[in-house]
């Protein structure tokens, strides 16, 4: 009955969060939405229409973006809490781990301003860190509002993270495996339903709302037939991406060391330094897709490429160490597309540029999201779906096969995310004691008892002889519930043998059996817990007992729960 009673609600529970992650991935949509509209204001006034034509202003304009940007910045940060600044990626998987999943509203909408100021001041960051921080946000919410334990909420706040990332680029494959990759740093089959039906939502409704975003145009991709030459340039190209790569997050490493310093320090910084280097080199500003566009398309840069390529990894990395509110995924793709155009320009593959240069750029943007965030899955589909090209599958493959193996091994270096974390001295990932507690419920460990009357019949007690319930729960006068072993009530009722006992009572033509008079019963709390073994776990030390009572609504029956095969369960797993 037990084992009915659980699968059904388990496939009532999938069928629920199916349900709300379809509904997350329209809300999370929305949000996108709203976002990339508010950042597009300045580009229909100024850039027409182009949110990254920053070469089309005034060296006076270039110079304001930035310095504006930061100094609202500012004035946004001086009224909040310390705790309300807290945005981001990083932000997100501490408060996984930590807060089982629990994500304050105030810091989304803060995210979602300050990442908005940011971006239309052409910051050199990305719109993907405020897209996943808004999502979980979404999904967290959601699973307050339902009440629902632990494990799905992590469902739910995966949900909101896939649909928001799906949204903003238009990949659903990829926004799931971010999902899951990236931020749970884990694959797990109970997500998966979910978290696809609320990622495909969320596409369909970005297409809806803005038409296909056609973010890079990529038209002369082709497979050429892979001689020595072009084995050997990829080769040569997992090199400059673990050195590209490396140095992207030494140089966010040190940045970290000045996080001490107050926010009005950093941000200026940011502003003035990224103002300056606007005036004179444009491409630098904002994400800078349009460069990689023109340069895959046969075009060519005011500013030497190489250039653009040092400088775009030195601000973005400083930016974001120094703590302004935006992603990296963006910078990265650019990094590693510029990479990729000046391999093929460098190194003679023996095929022509105007098929070598766009087929290194894609393979370049996989490759260098792949190594910074040690996500090669979703960076190669990432890519795919960003640019309908299938034909760098196989290089992009090994380039980042070859990039993040390097990286792991020899550099022993994490996501950029995990090493964050890290260095604020917090874990990446909970321990698997920790992880087994919050992905099992109550119910795995709970034993059903059988709640009889204090006065019942010769009969009831005798039945009790054939029934397979070892707990007999019983309410007290006051209301409180008390239980008794099922073997200690037939064993005080066989001294009847004995003769007459105080216990009996006679009502009318029939003779009951008093139980609170026949035997000891202890009294338990009655717990207000239906979460996962991890929240009953944490009751129990808080009240320092051993045993309690958990009611299952559907059935109007109590089951009982018990430290001591809490932690069987958990020696055993």
């Amino acid at each position: 009955m037990k084992d009915l009673l659980s699968s059904s609600r388990s496939e009532n529970t999938l069928l629920s969060l199916s349900i709300m992650g379809g509904g997350l991935g329209v809300i999370s949509a929305f949000a996108m939405v709203c976002l990339f509209w508010v950042i597009h204001v300045p580009a229909l006034l100024l850039m027409d229409g182009d949110v990254e034509r920053f070469e089309q202003l005034t060296a006076v304009e270039r110079f304001s973006f930035p310095i504006l940007a930061t100094f609202v910045l500012i004035i946004i940060t001086y009224f909040l809490s310390p705790h309300s600044q807290k945005v981001g990626v990083t932000f997100v998987i501490e408060r996984l781990n930590n807060h089982q999943g629990n994500l304050p509203t105030l810091n989304a909408i803060v995210q979602f301003i300050t990442a908005a100021v940011c971006l239309i001041g052409g910051l050199s960051i990305g719109k993907e860190g405020p897209a996943v921080h808004i999502g979980a946000t979404c999904g967290s919410f959601l699973a307050r509002i339902a009440k629902l334990p632990v494990i799905s909420v992590e469902t739910l706040v995966a949900c909101g993270i896939a649909g928001a990332v799906s949204a903003a680029f238009q990949t659903p494959l990829a926004g799931v495996l971010f999902a899951l990759e990236v931020i749970l740093l884990e694959y797990r089959l109970s997500y998966i339903l979910p978290v696809i039906l609320s990622s495909v939502v969320a596409t369909l409704m970005s297409k809806w709302l803005l038409g296909d975003l056609d973010v890079f145009s990529f038209t002369n991709v082709v497979l050429p037939n892979f001689s020595f030459d072009v084995y050997f340039a990829c080769g040569l190209f997992a090199l400059v991406i673990v050195i590209l790569a490396v140095s992207f997050f030494r140089i966010q490493q040190l940045s970290w060391s000045f996080g001490k310093l107050h926010f009005s320090i950093r941000f200026a910084f940011i502003g003035v330094v990224t103002a300056v280097l606007g005036v004179f080199f444009p491409e630098i500003l904002g994400a800078g897709y349009d460069s990689l566009s023109l340069l895959v398309n046969g075009g060519s840069l005011v500013t030497p490429l190489l250039l653009v390529l040092f400088i775009k990894i030195a601000l973005t990395g400083v930016s974001v160490g120094l703590g302004i509110p935006g992603g990296m995924i963006g910078p990265t793709f650019l990094i590693g597309g510029l990479a990729g155009v000046q391999v093929a320009l460098w190194v003679d593959t023996g095929i022509s540029p105007d098929v070598a240069i766009p087929l290194f750029a894609l393979i370049g943007m996989s490759a260098m999201m792949a190594a910074s965030f040690q996500a090669p899955l979703t960076a190669l589909v990432a890519i795919i779906e960003m640019t309908h090209r299938s034909e760098i599958m196989l290089p992009a493959m090994l380039v980042i096969g070859v990039s993040c193996l390097i990286i792991r091994t020899f550099f022993k270096q994490q996501s950029i995310f995990v090493e964050r974390l890290h260095f604020m001295g917090l874990e990446s990932q909970i321990s698997a004691s920790t992880r087994f507690l919050r992905q099992n419920s109550i119910n795995s460990i709970s034993v059903p008892v059988l709640q009889l009357d204090r006065y019942v019949g010769f009969e009831r007690i005798q039945d009790l002889r054939s029934t397979v319930v070892d707990y007999i729960a019983l309410e007290q006068a006051d209301g409180q519930m008390s239980i008794v072993r099922r073997n200690q009530l037939l064993n005080a009722f066989e001294l009847l043998d004995k003769g007459a006992q105080p216990w009996l009572i006679e009502q009318g033509d029939d003779i009951l059996v008093d139980l609170i008079n026949m035997t000891a019963f202890k009294v338990i709390p009655i717990v207000d817990v239906s979460d996962s073994l991890e929240a009953m776990l944490k009751w129990f030390n808080e009240h320092h007992v051993d045993q309690a009572l958990i009611q299952l609504p559907a059935i109007n029956q109590y089951e009982l729960v018990e430290k001591s095969k809490l932690y069987h369960s958990l020696l055993s797993r």
